[in-house]
């Protein structure tokens, strides 16, 4: 008679059959839903401008319920703030991905409406800009961004330029400026003309040894 072979997975060591444990499989990613809406809401006004968001066409957007948008968000301002906040991390992030040696005027370039993302992030930006003269609450988008360059720029400026904390206000002063103009004609402003204007500010600000250096 021909032998079997245990199935050791369902015996122990004495030959006795049990049950062997169930695994629960591992639980997914949770699902940050209100950062999802906040993006959402980010890409709606970037698209249709400050005006053309609402709780209603932001649940349409993402296939929602109005009930679920006002689960998150307590009203328009509320889903505005989170829009804003997003905008905001989302040039941040680009800003300190390029890393601590980074040429100052490179880095301020990666703002510049250049691409998909920082067309889509200046489309916003503006509009939200608009709306925040006679709305002081949206400000806090523009100031987040102030704040960030008041605080990195000028070091990264240092021993390029005579006066580093003047020049740093300036310097974003002309890409607010080159922004604007690429926004409204892109065609006239293409990446290389927007460059070539940066440059050309931050020249004014060197110090003759940095100059020459840039220039090399």
């Amino acid at each position: 008679m021909r032998g079997t072979v245990p199935d050791n997975r369902c015996h122990d060591a004495r030959g006795r059959r049990y049950h062997p444990p169930i695994t629960a499989p591992p639980n997914p990613a949770p699902v940050d839903r209100r950062a999802d809406l906040a993006r959402a809401a980010y890409e709606r006004i970037a698209e249709r401008g400050y005006d053309g968001l609402s709780m209603r066409n932001l649940a349409r957007r993402v296939g929602a319920t109005t009930g679920l948008v006002s689960h998150h968000f307590v009203d328009r301002a509320d889903l505005v703030a989170a829009a804003l906040d997003h905008a905001a991390g989302v040039i941040v992030a680009r800003i300190a991905a390029a890393g601590a040696d980074a040429d100052p005027i490179d880095l301020l370039a990666l703002v510049l409406p250049t691409d998909a993302v920082t067309v889509e992030r200046w489309r916003f930006a503006l509009s939200v800009r608009a709306a925040a003269m006679v709305d002081p609450s949206l400000r806090r988008f523009a100031d987040t961004i102030t704040r960030h360059w008041e605080k990195h720029l000028p070091e990264r400026l240092a021993g390029h330029v005579a006066d580093p904390e003047t020049a740093a206000r300036h310097l974003v002063v002309l890409v607010d400026g080159i922004a604007r103009q690429a926004g409204v004609d892109p065609k006239r402003w293409p990446a290389s003309v927007q460059r070539e204007h940066l440059i050309r500010g931050a020249e004014s600000f060197r110090t003759p040894r940095a100059a020459r250096r840039a220039r090399s």
